[in-house]
Order: C-alpha cells, then sequence, then structure tokens
C-alpha cells in the first residue's frame, strides 16, 4: 500500500501543467504615447503657439505640447517678400509634408500650410520655418486629435483650395470634417461658427477652424481675403 502511494505522489509531479488560455491575462499595449488617448474630433489639442518677425529667414516656434494622440499637426506660416520661393520645415522628430502654398495677385504675400503626423502627444516640440529669403515672417502651430491616419485629408479634389488673390472655398466628399482656413488677411474676426487660431491684421496673417457633420459644397471662408488656403481633414479611427 505504501509503495501505492509512493507511485501515485509520483505520477501527479510529473503530470503535465494545465494550459492557460492568455484570455486569461489582460493584454498590455506598448507604444501609443505612453497612453494618450484619442481626444475629442472637433476640438484643438494644445495651445496654439505663434511668432513674428519683422525681418527673418527663419523663425523657430515657441515650446508646444499636445495631450491627445493621435494627431495632425498644422503650420501656418506668412512672408511678405515677393522673392520668398520656398520654405521648409523641421523639427520634433516628426515628418513635416508641405500641404499647400497660395500668393495674393502682387505678389507680395505668400502663405504655406505644412503637416505632420504625431503618433505620440507632444512635449515642448519647437520646429523651425525657414524661408528662402528674408521678410516679415509669421508661424502658428496648432494640432487636431482624433484623426483618420490612414488617410487624414478630404480627398475631394477641391481640396485643398488655393484660389489666388480670392477668398478661398470648401468643397468636401466626407461629412465629419474639420475645416482649416488660412489667409493674408487683415481681418481679426472669424467667419460664423469658426473659431479663431491667429489674426494679426498687421501683419495680414488669419487662420481660423470649424467642425462640420454634412458636405460642402464651395463654402467660402469670407475672411481669408487675397492668399489664401482652404484644407479638411476628416474624422478618426
Amino acid at each position: 500500500m505504501r509503495l501505492l502511494k509512493y507511485l501515485l505522489i509520483a505520477s501527479l509531479a510529473l503530470a503535465p501543467l494545465p494550459i492557460v488560455s492568455a484570455g486569461w491575462f489582460p493584454l498590455v499595449q506598448s507604444g501609443g504615447g505612453g497612453g494618450c488617448t484619442a481626444g475629442t474630433f472637433g476640438t484643438t489639442d494644445g495651445t496654439m503657439q505663434a511668432i513674428h518677425n519683422a525681418s527673418a529667414s527663419s523663425l523657430t516656434l515657441p515650446a508646444f505640447s499636445t495631450t491627445n494622440c493621435p494627431d495632425i499637426v498644422y503650420i501656418h506660416t506668412g512672408n511678405n517678400n515677393a522673392t520668398e520661393t520656398s520654405t521648409t520645415v523641421t523639427g520634433c522628430g516628426l515628418t513635416w509634408t508641405k500641404r499647400a502654398r497660395d500668393g495674393n495677385g502682387s505678389a507680395t504675400n505668400f502663405l504655406e500650410l505644412w503637416t505632420a503626423q504625431a503618433a505620440t502627444a507632444l512635449t515642448n516640440c519647437q520646429p523651425v520655418v525657414t524661408f528662402a529669403a528674408a521678410g516679415s515672417a509669421t508661424a502658428v502651430i496648432f494640432a487636431f486629435n482624433n484623426i483618420h491616419t490612414a488617410a487624414p485629408f478630404d480627398s475631394n479634389a477641391a481640396i485643398p483650395n488655393t484660389p489666388n488673390s480670392a477668398v478661398c472655398t470648401f468643397t468636401t466628399s466626407n461629412a465629419n470634417d474639420i475645416l482649416i482656413a488660412t489667409g493674408a488677411s487683415a481681418s481679426t474676426t472669424p467667419d460664423t461658427g469658426f473659431t479663431l487660431i491667429r489674426a494679426d491684421a498687421t501683419d495680414l496673417f488669419f487662420s481660423e477652424y470649424k467642425s462640420v457633420t454634412s458636405t460642402q459644397s464651395t463654402t467660402a471662408a469670407a475672411s481669408t481675403n487675397t492668399a489664401a488656403i482652404c484644407d479638411a481633414i476628416i474624422q478618426g479611427p
């Protein structure tokens, strides 16, 4: 009997452990900006930062931070030098792409929109804008969260709209968009339903945004005036 007991104990010790399904354990995802969340679509993420210099060939923006992710980060630049033909944007570990450029009819004011996608929240981001020629230069940085990361821009062929010396307009294919309008304008008042991002009448620098839930058809951003860019991004994920 004692021998049988020993054999039973030995067989139990050698038995394979039961397989436990991975479903028993919570899955922890890595990355994603240290746990930052998507936030609410239709609002800016972080506090807009801007800089102006009466005669500059480059601008380093003030420190810019965000809370949510993923974001699309915009930089709106302006320069009044007629020989200013190109601009570059670098910094913050992001890949910056020129979204659009427009100038007024007299070629005395130029503006550009640059964008980058940020997969994580930004902390004290200070991108550098470099102009081909020195002039009265301005730049503003702002961001939107909860974007469609695979294809963030409205797919309509009329976006972005760069009318050259006219008010820009929005014609979109997606219903849930954020509309962004910029212009070399002296206006300091946003269009109806829009929220002001930055306005400086002296520097002819103006930008605004609006969240919509229906497609747009040649909707004018009347405050943009002269050089202008109208852009639209779509809701994520």
